[in-house]
């Protein structure tokens, strides 16, 4: 038989609806436990995904972090650049906004990665890929993914869809 959770059906403590102060009474419970589980007694707002935004917030997200475009680089890392750019249609998969100039630059430092060398322009001889990813809410409560890809610094792609 299904029952309710314990935090869905319990009272707030101390805890106003729509607050962030998850502050007990002076000398009552003070530490993180009471806190924390104050924050989970909170009644539900009833402002969910549905099961369609949270699949397209997922396959949003596929193929773009770190381990996936490892995976996918590995295939043509041992290929030169100048045979690479027949290989790099739609590389990575998790950037399709990505140029082709971009996907020769990434296929670059990724190769640089899993063969233990770095061919780079900078001074520093240090080549880096950061994948950012983030879940935005604006002040009028719109929900947007983003997701970006960055060499070196400097952001190469991003991507951004509304949920």
């Amino acid at each position: 038989m299904w029952e309710e959770h314990p935090a869905r059906t319990a009272k707030p403590k101390n805890v106003r609806r729509g607050s962030a102060d998850l502050s007990t009474a002076e000398g009552q419970g003070d530490d993180a436990s009471d806190v924390f589980s104050a924050a989970f007694e909170l009644e539900d707002s009833g402002v969910h995904l549905d099961p369609a935004h949270r699949a397209a917030t997922v396959g949003f997200f596929d193929g773009a972090n770190a381990c996936d475009l490892l995976l996918e680089g590995a295939a043509s890392a041992d290929v030169g650049d100048s045979a690479a750019s027949s290989l790099l249609s739609g590389f990575p998969h998790g950037f399709q906004a990505l140029s082709q100039e971009g996907a020769m630059r990434l296929h670059s430092i990724v190769s640089g990665f899993v063969n233990a060398y770095f061919e780079t322009d900078d001074s520093e001889g240090e080549s880096s890929i950061d994948i950012r990813q983030s879940l935005v809410v604006d002040g009028d409560g719109r929900r947007s993914v983003r997701k970006s890809l960055v060499l070196n610094g400097t952001t190469i792609c991003t991507e951004e869809i509304d949920i």
